[in-house]
C-alpha cells in the first residue's frame, strides 16, 4: 500500500482512526499495520520532523513543563551560572548528568543526552 497524495494520506488517517484497535488476528488488524507503515513512509517524505540538538530538546522540554533555570540547576545540584553554560553547550553533559536531567524532564533514554567536551583555541 502507498499513499502518494495528502487526500490519499488524510483518508488513511480517518481509517486508522476507526480501526486502530482492531484485534490481533483480524482483517482489520493487517489492515491497520499497513495503513500504519504506509502513513509513516507518507510521513518521512512529505512531512518530515526537523533535526533538532540534545540541546535544543532539553531547552523545548524545559519550556512546555515550565522547569526554571534555578529549578533545572538545583536539580543537578549546580548553581544557575553552571547550568546556563549546559545548556548553551559551553560545558559538555556528563552521563550522570544526563540521566538527571532525563528524569526531571522525563526523557527516555537520557544517556543520549550526553555532550562532547568543548574544545577552545589553546
Amino acid at each position: 500500500m502507498k499513499i502518494s497524495t495528502e487526500a490519499e494520506y488524510n483518508a488513511a488517517l480517518d481509517r486508522m482512526d476507526t480501526i486502530f484497535s482492531a484485534e490481533v488476528g483480524t482483517p482489520e488488524n493487517a489492515e491497520a499495520e499497513a495503513l500504519a507503515a504506509a502513513i509513516e513512509d507518507y510521513e518521512k517524505i512529505n512531512l518530515p520532523l526537523p533535526e533538532i540538538t540534545a540541546l535544543q530538546y532539553i531547552a523545548e522540554r524545559m519550556h512546555q513543563q515550565g522547569v526554571t533555570l534555578a529549578e533545572f540547576a538545583e536539580t543537578l545540584k549546580s548553581t544557575p551560572g553552571i547550568a546556563k553554560a549546559l545548556l548553551s553547550g559551553t560545558r559538555p553533559i556528563d552521563a550522570a548528568t544526563a540521566v538527571a536531567i532525563a528524569e526531571l524532564l522525563c526523557i527516555e533514554g537520557g544517556r543520549s543526552l550526553v555532550t562532547p567536551a568543548v574544545r577552545t583555541a589553546a
